[in-house]
């Protein structure tokens, strides 16, 4: 079996070298059977670094450069250099709790948290007002988006109600695990903030992608900070799923409820027939 640095393709371009967690070549085939492409060689980098992306674009060091920091967004678009392309992601950025730990598994501790959490001052500081707030686990993109979800407002004192409800009126302390991401980070320590103007003491703790990604599917984490891209058709989904859409069980990445194998299949013909019954599956 070839190596992966050395397989090639029957495209237009044709792999030149691999330099691992670094770079990648490309060069234009000349023996390729279709219409030559016109960029002749073309260099995929990886610069895991938001910030160190902005300044490589801005700087000409990279000609085009994906997912950049929301705070920088304004300073690249007065450069006269630079053009930003904006588009509505099929992601979504969403705080998960596992409902299989305590006080996690009460739902009126869920709603406590939802009700603490103001979404526009995250949405205005974080992300400086680009993209939309989120009002469904899903983006407005993906065909199964639903925009008649009841929403959750602004409104501590109802937090602080029915935390004192579910037994905790002075509050708890929670831990909350995100990756490297600055705008991830920067979220939870406003989440932070906020939810301790009822009584909750959040621990922030950030963890190197790879371990945190091995934690988060695992279910070993109280509280976490995370993007995803939900599309019912993509199995990897599931973990998704579990956190968002069904809130009596833990992260999972296999479908074992019948809601979850209508979801696995969930096709735009059959989403109204899941709609009527979801209440009687679940």
């Amino acid at each position: 079996m070839q190596s992966d640095k050395t397989r090639s393709a029957l495209g237009p371009y044709k792999f030149v070298s691999w330099e691992a967690s670094d770079r990648i070549i490309l060069a234009k085939n000349e023996e390729y059977w279709g219409e030559a492409p016109a960029i002749p060689n073309v260099i995929w980098r990886t610069i895991p670094e938001v910030a160190t992306r902005s300044i490589e674009v801005e700087a000409g060091g990279v000609d085009i450069a994906v997912d950049i920091q929301a705070t920088d967004i304004a300073r690249l678009e007065n450069s006269k250099d630079v053009k930003i392309f904006k588009n509505v992601a099929s992601s979504i950025n969403f705080i998960g709790l596992n409902t299989t730990m305590e006080p996690f598994n009460d739902v009126r501790v869920r709603q406590a948290i939802n009700y603490a959490i103001d979404k526009s001052a995250i949405y205005n500081v974080v992300y400086q007002g680009t993209g939309t707030i989120a009002e469904a686990p899903m983006s407005p993109v993906v065909w199964a988006y639903n925009d008649e979800l009841p929403q959750y407002e602004y409104n501590i004192e109802k937090a602080k109600e029915l935390l004192a409800e579910a037994g905790y009126p002075d509050g708890f302390k929670m831990t909350m695990t995100t990756d490297e991401s600055q705008q991830r980070q920067d979220t939870a320590e406003m989440v932070q903030s906020q939810l301790a103007e009822i009584g909750i003491e959040v621990e922030i703790r950030p963890l190197e992608r790879t371990t945190y990604i091995g934690e988060v599917c695992a279910g070993n984490l109280e509280a976490f900070s995370w993007d995803g891209l939900p599309i019912p058709e993509i199995p990897t989904t599931h973990y998704m799923q579990a956190s968002i859409l069904h809130s009596m069980e833990k992260v999972e990445t296999c479908p074992s409820t019948p809601i979850r194998r209508l979801i696995n299949c969930l096709k735009p013909d059959v989403l109204p027939q899941i709609r009527k019954n979801e209440k009687k599956l679940t």
